[in-house]
């Protein structure tokens, strides 16, 4: 039985890191997005600055 016990919770620990690594990857391409809009904006700042 514990045995049985354990099993079961190694596979709710392996949906739980699915999970966070989709949270990662997710932050990541909103990271990504933000950052290729503040080149955007920088660059229309400079633009202004000349």
């Amino acid at each position: 039985m514990e045995l049985r016990a354990s099993l079961g919770k190694i596979e709710e620990m392996k949906r739980k890191v699915k999970e966070l690594e989709n949270q990662v990857r997710n932050r990541d391409h909103v990271m990504g997005e933000v950052v290729a809009q503040i080149r955007e904006v920088a660059d229309h700042l400079q633009t202004l600055a000349v």
